[in-house]
């Protein structure tokens, strides 16, 4: 005997059927459940975060360097 649950299959097993009911439901409160969805977000916001600061560091680092290049020439033209 074959019974079929949604997307799942049972076969030969009643007792196993009610296990797969309760796994269907419990799946369909852990999608509406709103922590998972709360961490998800928390994740792309953290994400975007660290891009941003990401990007700040390398931009302070190439106007640093840039900004010392012309001096750094300068006083090797002095020395010599």
């Amino acid at each position: 005997m074959q019974v079929a649950v949604g997307r799942l299959s049972v076969v030969h097993d009643p007792g196993n059927l009610i296990e797969h009911r309760d796994m269907d439901e419990k799946l369909k409160v852990n999608n509406s459940d709103q922590s998972i969805w709360q961490r998800l977000l928390f994740m792309i916001l953290f994400a975007v975060i660290f891009n941003i600061a990401e990007f700040i560091v390398l931009a302070i680092a190439v106007v640093r360097f840039s900004t010392s290049w012309p001096r750094a020439a300068s006083t090797a033209n002095c020395a010599t």
